[in-house]
């Protein structure tokens, strides 16, 4: 991995990929089972992120695509954050966009039509000595660039500076069937409005009938650990 070590998140605009590989599994939902399936995503809070102590902040991400002109991971300070960082934030580190920047994600999820919906959620951060924030559109997308559901976000979601808010996007059943066959993909969009948005803790759910019988692929890390034992 190779990180940017510039001293300001509002200069030097840059372009970055970042990848980890996962092997995909598959998943078998028995009857009466559960209604949600988690779909996984590849450094989901941003701690993956090496920040060397120099600075506070990096303009890759681990397993995330970077556009626009300016984003990465930032390890705030007490004065861009109230620390620790609020739930739904998880972790020291999260996702910063700076105006017309954008960071996208291909899952490992086809969709089926058999889903009852799909549930995008993240937290949400406004920063206490910035507080302007541009608009944040997230996006369900489908690797065909075909946009499945969207919702903008403003400042009017994180009424506290310095903090996190819950925000979420759902898509119908109904929607996803015109879908049926393409490969799920997420990403975050911010507006030419000045200010930065954090972002952390991003989830996927796929809702499924409680009772059914179905066969689903989501992204998996596999790690090998042995272990010897002397007697």
């Amino acid at each position: 991995t190779t990180t940017a070590t510039t001293t300001n998140p509002f200069t030097s605009p840059t372009t970055s990929i970042q990848s980890t590989q996962s092997s995909p599994t598959t998943v078998a939902l028995s009857p009466n089972t559960s209604d949600t399936l988690p779909i996984a995503l590849q450094n989901p809070s941003f701690e993956l992120d090496t920040i060397p102590t120099s600075t506070t902040f990096v303009t890759t991400i681990v397993g995330w695509t970077i556009g626009g002109d300016l984003a990465g991971v930032f390890r705030p300070p007490s004065r861009s954050y109230t620390l620790p960082l609020s739930s739904p934030a998880d972790g020291v580190q999260l996702a910063f966009l700076q105006p017309s920047s954008s960071i996208s994600q291909v899952t490992d999820y086809t969709i089926t039509g058999n889903e009852e919906g799909i549930i995008l959620e993240l937290g949400l951060g406004r920063r206490l000595d910035n507080p302007s924030m541009p608009v944040l559109t997230a996006r369900l997308e489908t690797t065909a660039d075909s946009t499945v559901a969207s919702r903008a976000f403003s400042t009017a979601s994180v009424p506290i500076p310095g903090s996190f808010s819950s925000v979420s996007l759902q898509v119908s059943a109904e929607t996803l069937s015109f879908f049926v066959g393409q490969t799920l993909r997420v990403s975050f969009t911010t507006s030419s409005d000045v200010g930065q948005a954090g972002l952390d803790a991003v989830s996927l759910r796929v809702l499924l009938p409680v009772g059914s019988t179905t066969t689903t692929t989501v992204a998996t890390t596999t790690a090998t650990t042995t272990t010897t034992t002397t007697t």
